[in-house]
């Protein structure tokens, strides 16, 4: 092999772990955060309500209401993941992974 296409096959590899990282993560984290914050908009809101005097069949529907949003929120703004587990992504990085010292070897022994 040569040496140049050795080198290119080794930053494709890196920018595809790290992509591969990049968007596994990246996407659960940013899923976590708009579910928190949906969550703690709805139960700081029904808070409120509950903390008023105001007549119980009007708060049930107010709370209600807000879960419904909440809901509707929630399954609107989720990102769409990568559908693999957490050992799939692993074992497909550790793949990644090889393949680079195996290219690292071959371009060594090129040094040599």
């Amino acid at each position: 092999m040569n040496e140049k296409i050795i080198k290119k096959l080794k930053l494709v590899i890196l920018i595809s772990a790290l992509g591969l990282l990049i968007a596994y993560f990246g996407l659960n984290v940013m899923n976590a955060y708009n579910a928190w914050s949906i969550n703690y908009w709805a139960n700081t809101y029904i808070q409120g309500i509950n903390s008023t005097n105001i007549d119980p069949t009007f708060k049930a529907a107010q709370i209600f209401a807000i879960n419904y949003t909440a809901q509707q929120l929630l399954q609107t703004s989720l990102l769409p993941t990568l559908p693999i587990t957490l050992p799939q992504f692993i074992g497909i990085e550790l793949v990644l992974a090889g393949l680079y010292f195996v290219l690292d070897y071959i371009s060594k022994q090129y040094d040599e």
